[in-house]
């Protein structure tokens, strides 16, 4: 007759009762994946600069967006929408009841709205396209009258557009193989961790 003990029952018990903890789950997947969205956005501002050789200010915004959101049922990575144009690409237009987007062409422009400055009136340059392009500027007065006048320096600051299109950029967020092996490992170490 032989005696057997059995170590293990312990340590089934602790694994079958994380298991059943789909919130606990799903939360360490929702922030894991949450956190290698956030490096991805941080290797790519590292990389990106602005039109104006300046750091881009739009992936801090991005960084800072991303946030886990769990339940028994799901888990969700949340992030601004910006980045679905990035991804998937598209044409975006103006909203609220705007007409034309304005889209800095000027060192003091980028990342204000045109709110900020005073005084911006229409200028529109003819010599390209049929219509031509039309901007928002500003001017050092020299005169009193209304638009540029001989003496006066004009200073670009916003292009008007109607639209924008923008291609796809897949880089822009991790591998579905990446996201699939990072919830993978943290699975592997939240039950670890449950079980020891």
């Amino acid at each position: 007759m032989a005696l057997i003990i059995d170590n293990a029952l312990p340590s089934l018990a602790k694994l079958s009762k994380a298991l059943r903890d789909t919130n606990a789950i799903n939360k360490e997947t929702s922030s894991a994946v949450a956190d290698e969205v956030r490096d991805q956005f941080t290797s790519i501002s590292g990389k990106q600069k602005n039109k104006f050789s300046r750091p881009s200010t739009f992936w801090i915004k991005m960084f800072k967006s991303v946030r886990p959101v769990f339940s028994a049922t799901s888990a969700i990575v949340e992030m601004n929408r910006a980045i679905a144009l990035r991804y998937f690409g598209g044409i975006v237009r103006p909203t609220g009841g705007k007409k034309f987007l304005t889209i800095p062409v000027n060192k003091a422009a980028y990342g204000k709205s045109a709110r900020s400055f005073p005084n911006l009136f229409v200028f529109r340059y003819a010599g390209d396209g049929p219509n031509g392009k039309a901007f928002l500027a500003m001017q050092d007065r020299k005169g009193d009258g209304v638009g540029p006048g001989k003496k006066d320096k004009l200073t670009l600051m916003y292009l008007l557009l109607r639209s924008t299109k923008h291609k796809a950029d897949k880089s822009v967020l991790p591998t579905a193989e990446r996201i699939k092996q990072v919830m993978s490992t943290a699975i592997s170490e939240y039950l670890k961790r449950k079980t020891q």
